[in-house]
C-alpha cells in the first residue's frame, strides 16, 4: 500500500491485460517474488522496492511489514507492506505514467484520503486482499467502518480520480473508445 503526503492511498482499477484480478481495484502496486529476488537476503522486500519501481516509478530502500494474509482470491499467502510517498498522488502522477509496467497494468489511479477509503473499498469491486489492508490501516489511523453502511451511502469515485481513464487502447492495430 502507498499513501502519499497527504494520507491518501493509492488505488487503482487494473486493466484487462492482467492475469490475476483483471478489471478490479486494488493497491497501487502488487507483484510477486521472482528468483533474483530469492538471491537476497529480503526477498519479499526486494520484490517490493523492485514492484514499485516497475508499476510506479518509485524508488525506495526501505518498506514497512504489515503482515500476511491468505485471501480467498488467490488462495495463497501474500505479503503487506506499506510504503509513504515524500509527494502527493498528482505531483507523481507524471513520473508514475512512465514506469515500465504502469501503461500494461494500471487503467486509473485513485487518491482517495483514508477517511474514505473503507466506503470506496466496499463500493468498488476491489481484491479482498486490497480491501483488507484499506480497513487495516483506517483503523491504525482511528477510522472505524460500518461496511453495510459503508455499501449503501452513496459515494463518487469518480472525485478521487487522480487521472484520467484510458479512452483509446491499440488492440492488434485497431484504435477502439471506451
Amino acid at each position: 500500500m502507498i499513501a502519499d503526503k497527504e494520507g491518501k492511498i493509492g488505488i487503482v482499477k487494473r486493466t484487462k491485460n492482467v492475469a490475476i484480478s483483471s478489471g478490479s481495484y486494488g493497491m497501487a502496486c502488487a507483484g510477486t517474488v521472482n528468483e533474483k529476488d530469492f538471491m537476497e537476503n529480503d526477498p519479499f522486500l526486494s520484490c517490493v522496492i523492485r514492484e514499485l519501481e516497475e508499476e510506479c516509478n518509485i524508488k525506495i530502500d526501505q518498506a514497512h511489514f504489515d503482515g500476511i494474509v491468505v485471501p480467498t482470491q488467490k488462495m495463497q499467502p501474500i505479503f503487506l507492506y506499506h510504503v509513504n510517498l515524500e509527494k502527493t498522488w498528482e505531483e507523481h502522477y507524471s513520473e508514475m505514467v512512465k514506469a515500465k509496467d504502469y501503461a500494461f497494468e494500471t487503467e486509473s489511479l485513485y487518491a482517495v484520503p483514508v477517511e474514505y477509503s473503507m466506503q470506496f473499498a466496499a463500493q468498488a469491486r476491489m481484491t479482498d486482499t486490497a480491501a483488507y489492508q484499506i480497513k487495516k490501516y483506517a483503523e491504525s489511523k482511528g477510522y472505524i467502518s460500518n461496511w453495510y453502511l459503508d455499501m449503501i451511502k452513496p459515494m463518487k469515485k469518480r472525485k478521487f480520480l487522480c487521472t484520467q481513464p484510458i479512452t483509446n487502447i491499440q488492440t492488434y492495430g485497431k484504435t477502439r473508445t471506451m
